[in-house]
């Protein structure tokens, strides 16, 4: 896919492919590329006639001497999932990521690992690691052949709890 925004400024690319590895598992590949170009440079344009680094009134910028520079976000991904039960799924992402910004490089590397568990057909309880010291969990009830998490459901749930066990002090 690609498409430009913001009046051809901003440039995106995203390819991803995905195919079945052994049984109940697949394999995924992702690449992500967001691009700006043609960024005005004026760092060494300023006609500073007091020398303090600021635009001050009577200094300009030398138009000679402004030039562009472009910044690059690439991201790639390899995804395992595996169906381990009926219940009971994991997947796992291995990003590479790049930044380049003017005469800068970066490198990152990073690992995703998730879990779904499903409890009596009608719950879908999920976790992933969002950090050294905490968790995402998600939640969603199976109501009529659809999982749902939106939060008219949550609430009905809620009430439902709430209607049905009393609390001491309440």
């Amino acid at each position: 896919m690609h498409d430009w925004q913001f009046g051809n400024l901003v440039n995106y690319n995203y390819g991803a492919i995905g195919f079945p590895y052994g049984k109940n598992s697949s394999l995924g590949i992702s690449f992500i590329m967001m691009g700006v170009d043609d960024i005005p440079d004026t760092r060494n344009a300023l006609i500073d006639l007091n020398g303090n680094g600021i635009l001050d009134p009577g200094e300009r910028l030398d138009p000679n001497k402004i030039t562009t520079f472009s910044t690059t976000d690439m991201a790639f991904y390899l995804t395992y999932a595996k169906k381990q039960t009926e219940d009971f799924s994991y997947g796992v992402n291995l990003k590479v990521i790049h930044r380049s910004l003017a005469e800068a490089t970066a490198w990152g590397f990073g690992l995703d690992v998730g879990a779904s568990y499903k409890l009596f057909n009608k719950w879908l309880f999920g976790c992933e690691p969002a950090g050294p010291y905490y968790y995402i969990f998600s939640m969603e009830y199976r109501n009529e052949g659809s999982y749902n998490s939106d939060c008219e459901t949550w609430l009905r749930l809620f009430n439902s709890f709430l209607e049905r066990y009393t609390f001491p002090g309440s």
